[in-house]
């Protein structure tokens, strides 16, 4: 490889060097088409080895589907023997060769491009690394079955913000990490799943709204061990439409702020983290369409706040809070619940140890006592269950 002096952060003096490889793909057999990036470098080499992973719209003059250039830095000529690649098919594989009592210093980027024109359909993408950051640049334009990327300790980034031309169309997304933070705009085009353990999600959840690509999520999952979850979603893009996907997201200590769409079905639980959510329903295909709403905490407090369906979702169809089953739960902490003019059904709220207060529109059937309140809203059929255990309840219905 050739090599050139260079001056680059952190390292004072360095030698560098370049590679390129070349990948193309079939136009007519999807299955075929798998990609995969793998960095099997140590967890230790972080004290020496570090970098970053780049996925871009490539030049459409380029001679390849897939341009990967890989551009290696180093203190000592030592550092990028140490960066050993190799080549397949339908992969590419990096590893650094640790030494312990080496204080070499060394830094590899990596430009995955996909060139624009044709574009391609691939069943597998793949790219996972214990140490490389990792990001998506938006008008990516190609579709990908199966979306898969894992960075360890690094951070990755999705930007999906340029919604209307040549959009990313990625079927089914699983986006993890161990302790970095996962950031970004994000698709759910079929299923979405975000993981991470100690650090942090953070980001918006976007419509496709380009012409002629179909939008029809079907399941949003996000989760963390300790890391905090704080996500929004596009509501000004969103489309005013049916929704009937399923959204879960969970934490076991991590904090979860949430302002979400709502389709059939919305999960959010933490063991011992708090819960502020806002909760978006869109308009309903039937009056009897599933729609279910439920949030837990063992030992933190929860925040709910559901909103109207816009006027223009329920437009031809039906408002789903009107049929809507709702349980929230609280083990020690409070729980506050604000469900809107268009809720219309019945609820009860329960607290063994604390405070309960409740207030709300038209209420009828109004029964209180021992800590426990029932209440009628209207001719609707819907039913909440609020429960909190040690701590306070608090409960407003269509103001």
């Amino acid at each position: 490889m050739p090599q050139e002096r260079i001056q680059n952060e952190g390292c004072s003096s360095v030698v560098s060097s370049h590679r390129q490889f070349d990948f193309n793909f079939t136009g007519d057999d999807a299955a075929a088409n798998r990609w995969q990036l793998l960095d099997s470098s140590v967890p230790e080499s972080r004290k020496s080895f570090r970098g970053h992973v780049s996925v871009d719209q490539g030049n459409p003059s380029q001679a390849s589907d897939m341009e990967v250039r890989v551009f290696i830095a180093s203190s000592d000529e030592e550092g990028l023997d140490n960066v050993q690649l190799h080549k397949s098919d339908s992969a590419l594989n990096i590893n650094y060769n640790l030494r312990n009592d080496s204080d070499v210093c060394t830094d590899v980027q990596i430009f995955v491009l996909l060139r624009p024109r044709p574009k391609r359909l691939l069943d597998w993408f793949d790219i996972r690394s214990s140490i490389l950051d990792i990001d998506y640049g938006p008008q990516l334009g190609w579709e990908i079955n199966n979306l898969v990327t894992h960075t360890s300790h690094g951070s990755l980034y999705m930007d999906s913000r340029k919604l209307w031309k040549d959009p990313l169309i990625a079927h089914n997304v699983s986006i993890s990490s161990t302790d970095g933070v996962i950031s970004g705009f994000f698709i759910p085009e079929e299923n979405l799943e975000l993981r991470n353990e100690e650090g942090g999600i953070r980001g918006f959840i976007c419509p496709h709204v380009a012409e002629g690509v179909r939008f029809d999520p079907q399941n949003i999952s996000i989760s963390t061990v300790s890391g905090e979850i704080n996500m929004d979603f596009l509501r000004v893009a969103w489309p005013v439409k049916v929704c009937t996907h399923r959204t879960k997201i969970e934490s076991v200590s991590g904090d979860i702020s949430a302002v979400i769409p709502h389709g059939v079905h919305t999960n959010i639980s933490s063991i011992s983290g708090t819960i502020k959510t806002a909760i978006n329903p869109y308009g309903a295909a039937s009056p009897n369409a599933t729609s279910e709403i439920f949030t837990t905490s063992r030992s933190g407090d929860s925040w709910v706040m559901v909103h109207s369906p816009p006027n223009e979702s329920l437009d031809g169809n039906y408002n789903p809070l009107l049929n809507t089953v709702s349980k929230h739960e609280v083990g020690e902490g409070e729980l506050w619940l604000d469900y809107p003019l268009a809720w219309w059904g019945k609820m009860e709220g329960r607290i063994e140890h604390g405070k309960l207060e409740w207030s709300g529109s038209s209420l009828e059937d109004i029964k209180q006592g021992g800590g426990c309140v029932t209440a009628k809203r209207g001719e609707g059929e819907s039913k909440i269950e609020a429960h909190v255990i040690n701590g306070a309840l608090t409960i407003r219905l269509g103001l």
